[in-house]
């Protein structure tokens, strides 16, 4: 056994004294050529995201394009004369909407505590007087804007709310049952509301006119139409700009692995043959 370990001995010695040697060196090489072979591939790979991203971007300059064309539109359609007249209508509903809101503020607690009462004997109110009476509770403007001329629905429920107040059957504190009386007091004899009244039933039918005329449901529809399309358009943008950030990030995750390839290339040519390299990308 001896004998045959010292046999070895020699042969071991030379491999070592190689692969110190010359086929050190040709390793190096071999390794160089490897880390050189993957920085081109990192290279290729940084151009095609480069290739990929300028797609994405003319793609996302189109839709801007395309957004853009669409908001001139919506614009257009808006500015026609049959939606800025019914823009110009419902401008005038909110402000009458929150005046008889307004009128009837004192009438609300009255109306709820009456509302408690209205099945009681004397007080009763007529199919169509409770689906009025409701409506003003949940909706006052459109209440009196469909009342007929003088509002009778309101001038009778108001007296048999004014009718629960004088006999004691509706309760209220002492401010809200001054203001009460004195509320229904101006509607019923002093015809307070006749100008609101009249207001807020001439915009409504105009409203309804405009609605229902040819030229605004046509208006009406193509604005729809390409509202919906401006909203597809906008997610399509959200997408393509998510994936411009993503190939941002991609790219600049491969040109730091190419640093690093050079880096590392350089250094093994420095120490391998005392030579200093800059290579230049």
């Amino acid at each position: 056994m001896d004998f045959a370990v010292t046999r070895l001995t020699s042969p071991i010695a030379e491999l070592r004294s190689f692969l110190s040697g010359p086929y050190a060196k040709a390793r190096i090489v071999e390794e160089l050529f490897l880390k050189a072979d993957e920085m081109g591939r990192l290279l290729n790979e940084m151009t095609e995201y480069e290739r990929r991203k300028a797609d994405v971007k003319e793609r996302l300059q189109r839709l801007e394009k395309q957004i853009e064309e669409g908001e001139r539109s919506v614009a257009s359609i808006k500015d026609s004369a049959e939606l800025d007249h019914l823009a110009s209508a419902r401008q005038k509903t909110q402000q009458l909407r929150r005046q008889v809101k307004h009128e009837l503020r004192h009438l609300r607690k009255p109306f709820i505590k009456f509302a408690k009462l209205a099945r009681a004997s004397g007080y009763a109110l007529s199919s169509g007087e409770i689906e009025k009476f409701n409506q003003y509770l949940k909706d006052p403007f459109t209440a009196l804007a469909t009342e007929e001329q003088g509002y009778p629905k309101l001038k009778s429920i108001l007296r048999r709310v004014g009718q629960a107040i004088d006999e004691g059957k509706l309760r209220l504190k002492g401010s809200r049952l001054k203001k009460g009386r004195e509320e229904i007091d101006e509607i019923l004899n002093k015809n307070k509301l006749d100008h609101l009244h009249r207001d807020s039933t001439q915009t409504l039918s105009s409203i309804q006119q405009l609605l229902s005329s040819k030229e605004t449901q046509t208006a009406q529809s193509r604005s729809k139409q390409v509202l919906e399309k401006l909203e597809e358009l906008r997610k399509q943008r959200e997408m393509v700009r998510a994936r411009v950030d993503e190939l941002d990030k991609e790219h600049e995750q491969s040109s730091e692995r190419v640093d690093e390839q050079k880096a590392a290339l350089e250094k093994i040519v420095y120490e391998t043959f005392a030579r200093h390299i800059d290579l230049k990308l």
